[in-house]
């Protein structure tokens, strides 16, 4: 009886972790891509500042706006990057 109730145990652990890494991996997915199209929305955006500057220079608010660009966009990578570390260690 203790061995059957170890083996159901032992099942049930093991559907739940594969619950959970399913779960874990298309929330990976669905954020990636979210994550994808802001990093391409935040480029686009950067370019067109990039070219205004070689056209002018950049007033001080824009070129505030190009850094903080570039810093949400190198934090947005590093949130893709920490998301993946986890789904690594689920599976």
């Amino acid at each position: 009886l203790l061995l059957i109730l170890f083996l159901y145990l032992w099942r049930k652990l093991a559907m739940l972790k594969k619950a959970l890494r399913k779960e874990v991996h298309e929330v990976e997915d669905i954020v990636c891509r979210a994550f994808t199209s802001l990093r391409e929305d935040m480029g686009e955006q950067i370019k067109i500042l990039e070219r205004a500057k070689k056209k002018r220079k950049l007033t001080r608010e824009e070129g505030q706006i190009v850094g903080g660009l570039k810093r949400s966009l190198d934090s947005t990578e590093q949130v893709v990057k920490r998301i993946k570390h986890i789904e690594d260690e689920v599976k």
